[in-house]
């Protein structure tokens, strides 16, 4: 399908769930929200886009990456904490459930959602944005952040090369070999300020080898309950991190991934977050997610 802008035309070609869209330069369209500067700098192609106006479980899993949950919160992630409604998905935050499936584990004392692309959507190097809408309640850490295309378990394989001391390549499952690294565009516990974020990159596993470069910022206020928008601009050697359109960060380095990546949103209970948790339920609201 072709449409008229004017003097530009702009092809729709779709490739199974992806939405393919030429973004002339200067040319900025209410589906595709790039930051100014980046116009500036290049010419854009949407290739992924979700709006939320069902749940499309040809891009999405509710289940967790793993049993348990992820880091070292209170809560498990359950699929039944994950819903869309009204052309947002929703993860929901509550006291666990003490009636869930025979199985499951019910230690924890919360339960929380988890929504991932694994296994069905990953991308190298572009542009990705989020826009949304964060809870409030104390003790929660919601998240929007990128794994390394694995085994699901989340885990950053290493094997050590042969005659380098120390220097180690990313070994997936699915037949890649590259540098791959847990890429953090946004964390917000809420014990901060409504108005502070963190930017992180994890590498190197999650134990004693553990490399991270972490960064927190802190941007223009905005009404509690307000919708925002969080990206990241992905290329060889180099990460930009922006909020609301703006930059916050920029990291150069030759160890930034080089492999394809998936897509979490998530949200923890206690752990760095504070275990003094607030009124509950709270929300993580997703607007869009676009790529």
């Amino acid at each position: 399908m072709t449409v008229n802008t004017g003097n530009n035309y702009l092809r729709y070609t779709p490739l199974v769930f992806l939405l393919s869209l030429l973004l002339l330069l200067g040319v900025q369209t209410a589906n595709a929200k790039i930051p100014k500067n980046l116009l500036k700098r290049h010419q854009w192609q949407l290739v992924f886009e979700d709006n939320f106006d069902h749940f499309d479980t040809k891009i999405w899993n509710k289940n967790p990456l793993r049993p348990g949950p992820i880091g070292t919160g209170l809560n498990d992630y359950k699929p039944q904490n994950v819903s869309v409604f009204k052309g947002n998905a929703i993860l929901l935050t509550d006291m666990a459930d003490e009636t869930s499936p025979a199985g499951s584990n019910t230690d924890w004392k919360y339960d929380s959602g988890i929504l991932h692309s694994y296994g069905k959507y990953t991308f190298k190097y572009g542009y990705i944005e989020a826009r949304m809408k964060l809870p409030s309640s104390k003790g929660l850490a919601p998240a929007f952040w990128l794994l390394p295309d694995r085994d699901g378990t989340g885990a950053m394989t290493r094997i050590k090369v042969a005659g380098r001391r120390s220097t180690y390549i990313e070994n997936g499952s699915t037949g890649f070999t590259g540098k791959g690294m847990e890429i953090d565009i946004m964390e917000h516990p809420t014990i901060w300020k409504s108005n502070k974020f963190h930017q992180a990159c994890h590498w190197d596993g999650y134990k004693e080898d553990l490399k991270s470069k972490t960064h927190r910022k802190k941007v223009k206020k905005k009404a509690a309950g307000e919708f925002r928008r969080f990206g990241l601009y992905w290329q060889e050697n180099k990460l930009e991190w922006y909020i609301d359109g703006k930059r916050v960060y920029r990291w150069k380095n030759k160890r930034i991934a080089d492999v394809p990546m998936f897509i979490i949103f998530s949200t923890a209970v206690g752990g760095w977050a504070g275990e003094d948790i607030g009124e509950l339920p709270g929300k993580t609201v997703i607007d869009y997610v676009r790529v």
